[in-house]
């Protein structure tokens, strides 16, 4: 199994009215997510699974690669902001 860590495209920025939770990606981040598509599906490296945290940025980021290609993303809340690797370790092994 190959394992991809895609961090979100750029987001607004910080001090939006309801916090870190809500910021969502600007135009240059929604470009950026269709280019990494892109790049993913031209090099054959499409995804058997996405997972995403449930922030807006990493859903935003998802759908937009789910639309080149990659499977619709799968929200995980042990993916929000703050996880600890050891969560992360312990969930994949899970799953």
């Amino acid at each position: 199994m190959t394992l991809l860590l895609i961090r979100h495209a750029t987001a607004a920025a910080h001090g939006l009215a309801g916090g870190d939770f809500v910021r969502n990606l600007v135009e240059k981040g929604h470009e950026q997510s269709q280019r990494v598509g892109k790049f993913l599906k031209k090099h054959e490296l499409t995804p058997d699974i996405v997972l995403s945290s449930p922030v807006l940025r990493a859903k935003e980021t998802a759908e937009i690669l789910a639309g080149e290609g990659c499977p619709k993303p799968v929200i995980e809340s042990w993916l929000a902001c703050g996880m600890r690797p050891e969560t992360a370790l312990r969930e994949l092994k899970v799953s």
